[in-house]
């Protein structure tokens, strides 16, 4: 569904560079050391902000590419006074070529895009070539967590992911109640008042 205009989206991501970035070197002291997990495509910020609120020892980055979207994730993230997050808004395949190797403690996809088109595969997030991304820059045991709405997308991602250099830890069409530590975004929230199974998959760099 696309996001309606908002005319402040852009002016209040540039009054806030505190928290938006442009590139992993505007904040190196940001991800010098710690816990640092990313979320790719945070929409309107319920998860990555419940996270970073209950986890303040952790830093938290979150990719998202639709200003209108990342303004309103963000308005959350500085209602709530965090310090421990950061945005960046662009396409996320400009964004990892920019990790160093075994940066990250997970990753986190939570309802993308499935783009069902086969002539727009390269643009799933787990299609192989993100997922070779993923296992440079996740830390060793470091974990990608991926949450879809879409059968079909949990089906081709189970099966990239298996075929992956990641260890498939667990997986389920019917994932009921969270599993401690996680938080639902903006969509699962809804998806879940529908009645609509999510799928979940978590797989480990080894």
């Amino acid at each position: 569904m696309r996001t309606r205009y908002k005319p402040w989206a852009k002016p209040y991501l540039d009054d806030h560079q505190e928290i938006v970035i442009t590139s992993l070197d505007d904040d190196p002291s940001f991800f010098a050391d710690g816990p640092l997990e990313m979320e790719i495509g945070c929409g309107k910020g319920d998860f990555i902000v419940a996270l970073a609120t209950n986890n303040p020892n952790t830093k938290y980055l979150a990719i998202e590419v639709s200003a209108m979207v990342a303004a309103m994730a963000a308005r959350k993230a500085v209602e709530s006074k965090l310090q421990n997050i950061r945005f960046i808004v662009d396409d996320v395949a400009k964004i990892l070529p920019l990790f160093l190797d075994e940066t990250l403690d997970a990753i986190y996809l939570n309802f993308s895009d499935p783009w069902p088109k086969k002539k727009h595969e390269k643009r799933r997030l787990t299609f192989p070539a993100k997922l070779l991304e993923y296992t440079r820059i996740l830390k060793k045991g470091g974990y990608l967590i991926f949450k879809s709405d879409n059968d079909a997308l949990y089906n081709y991602s189970l099966s990239t992911i298996k075929e992956s250099p990641l260890e498939l830890i667990a997986y389920t069409d019917n994932y009921s109640a969270l599993a401690e530590g996680d938080a639902m975004s903006e969509y699962e929230k809804q998806f879940r008042s529908l009645s609509k199974n999510i799928n979940r998959i978590v797989a480990r760099r080894k």
